[in-house]
């Protein structure tokens, strides 16, 4: 009984691997089957690009080009008539006049002259060393350096107040380290700045105040 029951469990396996396989080949040939097609669509899309392409270059090769319309000679007449027409060439005339004008209303500067800075009043009454003024007037620079953008910003707002607060108070760090140059500029700047109002003076200050601060940058560099 055993037997024939192994017999018949065996031929069962058999027949399922069979039918497995059977539909394992069907499904390969199937993704096979539609992988050509996939293929041959995208052969037959591509030759129908390639052909319309070819077909468009073929109708633009045929087409000739229009030669231009010849420019009629009183056209030309009229544009160079109105290139030369004072009334077009008057305001450029005005504009220059303006800049002219400008340029001349623009005041003049002068550097005025001031002794070469010396810092030896750091070392006589501070009790410094060289080394450590020469320090100092580092330290100076950079304080002049961040205050110049605040002190122009108030001479272009005509703050007075403001002009002698900002020139007093590096006026006090440049005369206590030593004088000539930017000392004696911030002097005059801000001893003029407590009564006079006229801001041209005060810019004449400090075109001179950047003069002799360059001049110390290089000095002490």
């Amino acid at each position: 009984m055993m037997t024939w029951l192994s017999l018949i469990a065996a031929i069962l396996v058999i027949v399922v691997a069979i039918v497995i396989f059977i539909m394992q080949s069907n499904r390969k040939k199937q993704k096979n089957f539609e992988r050509l097609k996939e293929e041959l669509r995208e052969s037959k899309q591509e030759k129908e690009t390639v052909d319309k392409v070819s077909q468009a270059a073929v109708s633009v090769a045929e087409i000739e080009p229009e030669a231009p319309a010849p420019l009629e000679e009183k056209e030309t007449t009229a544009a160079a008539e109105v290139a030369l027409s004072p009334d077009i060439a008057e305001p450029q005339a005005e504009i220059e006049e303006k800049v002219s004008e400008a340029v001349e209303a623009k005041p003049k500067r002068k550097i005025k002259q001031y002794d070469k800075f010396n810092n030896a009043r750091a070392v006589e009454q501070l009790g410094l060393s060289q080394d450590e003024a020469d320090m100092f007037i580092k330290e100076l620079i950079q304080q002049i350096d961040d205050e110049l953008p605040k002190l122009e910003a108030a001479i272009d707002n005509e703050d007075f107040e403001q002009i002698d607060d900002i020139s007093h108070m590096i006026k006090g760090s440049s005369s206590s380290l030593g004088s000539g140059g930017v000392a004696d500029v911030l002097s005059d700047m801000n001893e003029y700045s407590k009564e006079g109002r006229d801001i041209e003076i005060i810019r004449d200050y400090l075109y001179n105040l950047k003069y002799y601060f360059n001049e110390l940058k290089t000095q002490f560099a």
